[in-house]
């Protein structure tokens, strides 16, 4: 009941407050704007699943209600923070698009996502508080034992499967995924701009019959003008004018239903004055007869089509077209038309309120699609900033262009136009899984400081996520399919979008991310800023000569920090380990049983900046001494994966701290043989 909830909760907050910030700046609800609500609902209760699975995950550990809470906050609240700080920057670049439809829709779209992070952080925790700590949150991700709560042994062996082929068969995932990436761009290929709110309905909807009774009845529904200016004051009463204007208002009567203007109105005339009949061919051939018919005209019906100096006019032109994509066409027909048939002092322009809101509408189109592009280099800045890495933020964008391909690839199969009805699906497909992939990367590179194997961590990373993606993406693609039991087309249409690009981020984030970040380092600029270490101390310290403090921070953060009380034994000799260890803060004593085991010698002090434990992570030999906490110590222990990862992805970087490591076993050795 919680998960239901607490997200339907959070998420009605975020629309409702949202909507009031738009209503007191005055920004409308539009067909750009008016996804705002469904983005902030999609988003905001990923968010809150992840952060309930967290605490599920702190309830199998046995904690009791207040401390999974904190658990909770501690470890989601890091990744709920970038995921939102990214999805904030990210719409807050289109805010300077030159269309104002766009930059509203990006202010409230970066205002309400602020506000669903903060109604997230300040409500889930006294949220939770309200429930039961129920055995379906208690999910653990460890193997089921007998007795033990929470089931879900379905779930981990899918799991258990999913990381098993996101590791060990990567190029085969990179593979398929490439493939994928190729198929989608030729199929997105198909795809076209088209704003026909008509087709929306079906073609039994009320709306769409009354618009074909009135092409049948009254010539077209839709109008718009085609306006010649002869550049000469009478230059219409010109009789080698008035043919050219005859032969254009035939060309685009043949293209349309019915056309209007001063060119019908004079050759109706003159064949009825001289009873030549409607197929007569032949026209006013002086300027004084044009003239005078001019004058035998109601002279209301006159200037709708004439100025009063009878240099232009208009051709008042009447059609049953109703999508911007059919408008593109026709224009550039009449256009060539008169290019090539008319004399060029004749100037021709097309307008009307018809083309306006057609052409207006494509490039609403456009922008969304050039602001998307825009979205998705903001988002790759703010991942490579937010995770330390360029390479970070490249990688990342991988399994998130993906679904954002994949909605593109179905409309051209599907042969669905890009309109306001379905622009709007890739904006959430992206949303969702850049919101996954971001935590994702957390997880991941929590699990590598904590001393495993890559792929131990790629493997820890999707057991943890894997419930909260698939409930999330799961809830989402059964709730938009229900969409397409909508008689509106452009609902219908929406609704098999949504859920397709939500089903592609979801084995993009399952599969594809993992296998991406088996290749990459991930250290978060948070933890840069949270490292307060004597700077001196670093680069001071033997073991970090010859690197500069960003390279050396790299280093210390991708081991893990360890702390020791007074008297506690850091290493035993004697004991396994190949760990190397680098003192914080604090003091240490290195000690040394006699050969009796009866009493200990004290061999040196270790204060900020030692290290010890180089001999074992070279020799592989049990541990020589015993190192003992004076007073309260901290140390970074740096395993030797953790070094082979170091030297992979930063080989020059492993140089010097392995020759630095060789200089200091040499100074051990010399120092033992002096004192032999």
């Amino acid at each position: 009941l919680a998960a239901v909830v607490i997200p339907a909760v959070t998420g009605a907050l975020s629309v409702v407050i949202t909507l009031g910030f738009m209503g007191f700046a005055g920004l409308d609800l539009n067909p750009v704007s008016l996804i705002i609500p469904m983005l902030l609902i999609v988003i905001g209760a990923t968010e809150d699943i992840h952060l309930i699975s967290e605490y599920g995950l702190a309830l199998a550990r046995g904690k009791e209600k207040k401390a999974a809470i904190h658990a909770m906050a501690e470890k989601g609240g890091l990744a709920i923070f970038l995921t939102s700080l990214t999805t904030v920057l990210g719409f807050a670049t289109i805010i300077v698009n030159e269309l104002p439809i766009l930059a509203e829709f990006a202010l409230a779209a970066s205002f309400g996502m602020a506000v669903n992070f903060i109604i997230t952080i300040l409500l889930v925790p006294h949220l939770l508080r309200l429930f039961p700590a129920s055995r379906g949150l208690a999910w653990s991700t460890s193997p089921k034992k007998e007795g033990s709560g929470g089931g879900g042994s379905a779930l981990r062996t899918l799991a258990s499967g999913v990381a098993n082929t996101a590791s060990r068969r990567r190029r085969l995932v990179l593979v398929l995924s490439a493939l994928a990436v190729i198929l989608s761009l030729l199929a997105s290929r198909q795809v076209v701009i088209n704003t026909d709110y008509l087709s929306f309905f079906h073609e039994d909807a009320p709306v769409r019959q009354s618009f074909d009774d009135i092409g049948e009845r009254l010539a077209g529904a839709q109008s718009f003008y085609v306006v010649i200016d002869t550049q000469e004051p009478g230059g219409l009463k010109d009789p080698d004018n008035f043919r050219e204007l005859t032969k254009l208002s035939d060309f685009v009567e043949s293209k349309s239903d019915k056309v209007s203007g001063f060119p019908n109105l004079i050759r109706k005339t003159h064949r009825e004055m001289t009873e030549s009949g409607e197929s007569a061919t032949e026209l006013p051939d002086t300027p004084g007869l044009i003239a005078q018919y001019g004058l035998m005209l109601d002279q209301d019906d006159l200037v709708r089509f004439v100025d009063h100096e009878f240099s232009q006019t208009c051709l008042l032109v009447r059609t049953e077209l109703s999508g911007s994509r059919e408008i593109r066409k026709l224009i550039p027909e009449i256009e060539e038309f008169a290019d090539k048939h008319l004399p060029p002092h004749l100037n021709v322009k097309i307008t009307g309120e018809m083309i306006l809101i057609a052409q207006a509408s494509d490039r609403i189109g456009k922008g969304i699609v050039l602001n998307l592009l825009m979205l998705l280099g903001a988002v790759v800045v703010v991942i490579a900033i937010l995770f330390w890495s360029i390479k970070a933020g490249l990688l990342a964008m991988i399994p998130n262009v993906i679904p954002v391909l994949a909605n593109f690839a179905a409309m051209g199969v599907l042969g669905f136009e890009l309109s306001p009805g379905t622009f709007s699906v890739a904006m959430i497909a992206f949303g969702i899984a850049v919101d996954d992939s971001i935590h994702f990367m957390v997880r991941y590179q929590k699990e590598l400081r904590s001393g495993g194997s890559e792929e131990t961590a790629i493997r820890q990373s999707v057991a943890k996520e894997f419930r909260p993606v698939l409930a999330s993406s799961a809830a989402l693609v059964l709730g938009f399919l229900v969409l397409v039991i909508s008689d509106f087309g452009s609902i219908f249409q929406f609704g098999i979008l949504a859920a397709l690009s939500l089903s592609a981020a979801l084995i993009c984030d399952l599969f594809l991310t993992p296998a991406i970040f088996l290749v990459s380092p991930l250290i978060t600029a948070w933890d840069f800023l949270r490292l307060k270490i004597d700077e001196k101390a670093l680069q001071g310290s033997k073991l970090f000569q010859g690197l500069k403090l960003s390279n050396i921070k790299r280093i210390v953060l991708s081991g893990r920090v360890e702390n020791f009380a007074a008297g506690e034994d850091v290493v035993v000799e004697g004991d396994e380990g190949t760990d190397l260890f680098f003192v914080l803060n604090g003091r240490a004593r290195v000690i040394k049983r006699t050969e009796g085991g009866h009493a200990e010698q004290e061999l040196e002090e270790l204060a900020r900046g030692s290290v010890f434990g180089e001999m074992a992570l070279v020799t592989k030999d049990p541990r020589s001494a015993t190192v003992r906490a004076v007073e309260s110590l901290e140390v970074i222990r740096i395993g030797e994966q953790t070094l082979e990862r170091i030297q992979r992805r930063h080989p020059w970087i492993a140089a010097k701290v392995f020759y630095n490591i060789s200089r200091l076993l040499s100074e051990r050795l010399r120092r033992t043989t002096d004192e032999g």
